[in-house]
């Protein structure tokens, strides 16, 4: 058989037993926000400074300790996994552990207010370093190393293909690139799920740089003792 060559069947049964074996069509998702203000009603800053995304797996427990202090969301996704918090009166960040990219660009379109709103928009998206392609180890001096496209610090190389930005990320920065308005993304490699002080103090530097108020250093709460018996 050369290569590419498609064999045919020799009986219609063949395709008769492969339509039955066919996945019914799943329904369109749908995402929408559910308003946690007083009045339940939608709210947006008439000016936002800063807005950032901060998505990946996992990430719950660093963002709230280091950065949203236990802050109530002013809304939240129904359908999806994803909030948006008020951080100051001027500054506001999505913050997502969603794993499906598929809803990524609905996501996209219910966080255009903020995207058209913001002056500055910043995408962080935290990944494991397996999904990296192309890697130096001779040139990594730490648990986790942060690559970015149109980075505003200078210690930051870009990304550079075939390595790319997925998830929000990439529906933030393509709506905005198309808007003609500012976007810098970052993607912070890190070599385990589990975040602890050593693997989020780059994470926290670049937060620090683009002016996200945080702590200096995560300080991950104690993990319960195994109950198996040896």
């Amino acid at each position: 058989m050369d290569f590419g060559e498609i064999l045919e069947p020799t009986s219609r049964a063949f395709w008769d037993g492969l339509s039955e074996l066919e996945e019914e069509p799943r329904p369109a998702p749908t995402l929408e926000w559910h308003w946690l203000t007083e009045d339940g009603k939608e709210s947006y800053p008439k000016e936002i400074e800063l807005f950032v995304v901060i998505e990946g797996s996992r990430i719950s427990e660093f963002v709230n300790t280091a950065i949203l202090k236990d802050k109530t969301p002013i809304c939240k996704l129904v359908g999806g996994s994803g909030a948006v918090y008020l951080l100051t009166d001027t500054k506001v960040v999505y913050i997502s552990e969603e794993n499906d990219l598929n809803l990524s660009g609905l996501t996209t379109e219910l966080l255009q207010n903020w995207l058209q709103i913001a002056k500055r928009v910043i995408t962080i998206s935290i990944q494991p370093q397996v999904l990296y392609k192309g890697i130096d180890w001779s040139d990594v001096k730490s648990f986790v190393f942060i690559r970015g496209i149109n980075s505003e610090m200078e210690d930051i190389k870009e990304l550079e293909a075939p390595n790319f930005i997925t998830g929000v990320s990439a529906g933030a920065a393509y709506w905005r690139y198309h808007k003609n308005l500012s976007i810098s993304s970052y993607v912070a490699y890190i070599d385990s799920e589990d975040l602890d002080a050593v693997s989020t103090e780059p994470i926290l530097k670049l937060l620090h740089g683009i002016d996200l108020p945080c702590d200096r250093k995560f300080v991950a709460r104690a993990k319960e003792q195994s109950h198996l018996y040896m």
